[in-house]
């Protein structure tokens, strides 16, 4: 049976399966490494559109920042610190976000240093990839300080918003956004001056190509607009910075845009700052909100004598929500009310009564979510665990269910994984608040909502409606474990093994509880712990391929290739047609010098996906070692056939 899980989000490695914690074989660069004369000292943090170094610039002996261009869905870095496209289906995508972080740098070096915006000194091609070095920005990130500090005096915002204008002023004019202003992109320095960063992660540029590379956003900053690809412009990056506002007035950031779209319970900034800032600027931020892209200031000109009082804006419709800072220290109000909260991490069973309804309904909303569904949502085959089959509740006199809700329910589970975030969250919303459903599909509406704020990088939403699950149905294990896994994405690691502790303790029998706990542990570098699942998983399911792959990933960590070569051949006898097995067995086969049985486990790759340039390249490789020069050479030109990046 199909299953919905929620997986650790972008970063996983292309010959993982789903599910898998990535082992970062092709991630960051070693220190000592060189960039044309831009030496590798540390890493100072990684996205999912690229890893950010601190670096050494040798000819003019400075310390920098270099941000390099890897998108982790697209794109991962081979042995010779390569980058490349995952499959010649994402190519084209690669190349053009390559150039559009190219003219971004252009862009910034051009503005010269200008105040509240980060200067970049240089850009270059490298690697296959491009790199751009910027100053080294000395200072605290905003979100630690609203951590720390909850909300802001009036003086503090006042004197961080100018530069912040000032800079967005000047990329606007130029014809970028930024699109993904937070306080988390907002450093603060010793003097209280403002610097936005991260302007390098395949932004849209405004005159040039409408399809964005991928949908990315973040919740409660981010415009509803941007669920989608289109209709963003200087308004988008005036309400995430309005959102920003926000939360240092009142120690929380609004509600997510999606939600609100659905009734909106965002207590407006005129009531939340009463008192404490000037009426005018706090009607700025509600403008600055405002959910519709037109009815929003324009341009940050416009926006900016809004703040300053010149121009009046309108007062904006008033919300009888509690104040979100009054519910929560952390989080702003949900919707609907904290009767449970947000579902996203996929269930693995299926609504009882309507398993088999197809896609009827017309999908509710345009556009959503990331676009990277098998990362977020993975579907795992049953064949992988010979635990028993889930339980199914059902009624002995289950109520006819309507046509309309049926599809709302299709839709709210996505087991098909054909709609989109926005789609999902809008009709398992639906089915929360309309009356008459049982408990146990309730449970599993909030659990799905869940999965669908999980795939929109909203991981405490996803909580709360996992929170909610569990108080609906506390003897479903798998909430237990999409909350896991949820507090997995957040670092929280005890957490989520103390879920796993709980859902294995509801059915011991499942294999696949064991082996989630172990990605745990491994995801935290315990590796001792998560061999411990994996060979409990494996005393209960013999054949599971996932935990015998993933001990030969730790093997192979340890330096141990010929027991990582065993784990291999188990798992490759339960799946003979996964790309990655292979891929991963021929590395442990050319490490230990046996490369006859490196080629041959290639072979097998190639005729699995005969359109992936890297087989075809690894192999061009080992021919070259063995002597073959031909066969090398026919390689490297199928791989450069399918992937014009090689070199």
């Amino acid at each position: 049976m199909a299953q919905n899980t929620y997986s650790a989000g972008p970063g996983m490695d292309r010959n993982a399966q789903a599910g898998d914690t990535a082992i970062d074989t092709f991630g960051t660069l070693p220190a000592g490494a060189r960039v044309g004369r831009y030496e590798i000292v540390s890493v100072l943090g990684r996205g999912g559109f690229g890893i950010t170094y601190r670096a050494r610039d040798v000819q003019l002996a400075r310390d920098v920042a270099l941000k390099e261009y890897l998108p982790v869905h697209f794109a991962e870095r081979h042995t010779n610190q390569h980058v490349l496209p995952r499959s010649t289906q994402v190519a084209a995508d690669f190349t053009w976000g390559r150039d559009r972080f190219l003219n971004e740098a252009r862009t910034l070096a051009r503005l010269g240093g200008v105040r509240g915006v980060v200067a970049v000194h240089d850009f270059l091609k490298a690697n296959g990839t491009a790199y751009m070095v910027m100053a080294l920005i000395h200072g605290e990130p905003l979100d630690a300080i609203l951590k720390r500090e909850r909300r802001l005096p009036f003086a503090v915002l006042e004197r961080l918003i100018h530069p912040l204008l000032d800079g967005l002023e000047r990329v606007h004019a130029d014809g970028f956004l930024h699109r993904d202003i937070k306080p988390g992109n907002v450093i603060v320095g010793a003097d209280g001056q403002p610097t936005l960063i991260d302007f390098g992660a395949a932004r849209i540029t405004l005159h040039d190509r409408t399809q964005s590379l991928t949908v990315i956003f973040t919740p409660g900053y981010a415009p509803f607009e941007q669920t989608s690809a289109s209709g963003q412009g200087p308004w988008t990056d005036i309400y995430a910075l309005g959102a920003t506002l926000y939360h240092g007035i009142t120690g929380a950031p609004p509600p997510n845009a999606i939600e609100r779209m659905l009734g909106d319970r965002m207590v407006a900034a005129v009531d939340a700052g009463q008192g404490r800032c000037p009426p005018a600027f706090l009607a700025a931020i509600d403008a600055a909100l405002v959910l519709k892209p037109e009815d929003r200031p324009q341009t940050i000109a416009a926006w900016r004598r809004m703040l300053t009082g010149e121009v009046v804006a309108a007062p904006p419709a008033r919300s009888q929500a509690s104040p979100a800072w009054q519910a929560s220290a952390t989080a702003p109000a949900a919707v609907p009310p904290p009767a449970a909260s947000n579902p996203a991490y996929a269930p693995r069973r299926r609504w009882p009564a309507w398993a088999a309804v197809g896609c009827a309904a017309v999908a509710l909303l345009v556009g959503g979510g990331y676009l990277a569904w098998s990362n977020w949502a993975a579907v795992k085959p049953a064949s992988q665990t010979a635990s028993a089959p889930p339980r199914e509740r059902t009624s002995a006199a289950q109520a006819p269910v309507d046509a309309a809700t049926m599809a709302l329910r299709d839709q709210c589970a996505n087991m098909q994984r054909v709609y989109t975030s926005a789609v999902v969250v809008q009709a398992c919303t639906r089915l929360i608040q309309s009356d008459g459903q049982p408990s146990s599909d309730r449970a599993r509406a909030y659990s799905d909502r869940g999965i669908a704020y999980g795939v929109m990088g909203d991981h405490d939403a996803a909580i709360r409606d996992f929170d909610a699950a569990i108080r609906l149905e506390a003897g479903d294990p798998q909430f237990y474990e999409n909350r896991a896994k949820a507090y997995a994405s957040k670092g929280q690691i005890e957490r989520a093994v103390a879920d796993y502790n709980q859902a294995i303790a509801i059915d011991g029998r499942d294999a696949d509880l064991l082996v989630g706990r172990g990605d745990i542990h491994l995801q935290a570098g315990n590796t001792d712990p998560a061999l411990r699942d994996y060979d409990q998983a494996i005393k209960l399911d013999p054949g599971n391929a996932a935990a015998r792959y993933k001990r030969g990933l730790i093997f192979a960590g340890r330096k141990q290739f010929e027991q990582a070569i065993r784990e291999y051949d188990v798992a490759i006898q339960s799946a003979p047609n996964n790309f990655g097995f292979h891929t991963r067995r021929a590395e442990a086969h050319t490490a230990i010098g046996d490369l006859d049985r490196a080629l041959a486990d290639y072979d097998v790759a190639v005729k699995v996906d005969p359109r992936d340039a890297t087989a075809y390249y690894r192999r061009s490789l080992l021919k070259r070692r063995t002597g073959d020069t031909a066969g090398a050479e026919a390689d490297m030109r199928q791989a450069k056939l399918l992937d014009p990046n090689i070199k």
